[in-house]
């Protein structure tokens, strides 16, 4: 029994093979865009999760107090000259 299946599995030829060539490549074709478009979608949906996990952890870790306009002129830009006399004392 075992060895007029293997004679049979043998003789018969894929279905593949036996369609026409422009009915195969059709096949192919439309086998090739679904792996493509399986990977592509993967692709987006772990992007997605990384975004969504990235904003829904977001914890700031302190409060910006807001910026006033006269902020900058508390400490000076340049720093303050040494005196001149301490300098020529020393």
């Amino acid at each position: 029994m075992l060895s007029a299946l293997r004679v049979l599995a043998q003789q018969a030829e894929p279905v593949i093979l036996r369609v026409d060539h422009a009915t195969r490549v059709k096949i192919l074709l439309a086998l090739t865009a679904v792996v493509v478009l399986g990977i592509t979608a993967v692709f987006l949906i772990w992007l997605t999760g990384r975004a969504v996990r990235r904003y829904a952890s977001y914890q700031p870790t302190r409060e910006i107090p807001p910026v006033e306009p006269d902020d900058w002129a508390h400490t000076p830009l340049v720093p303050p000259l040494q005196d001149s006399a301490s300098s020529d004392e020393s």
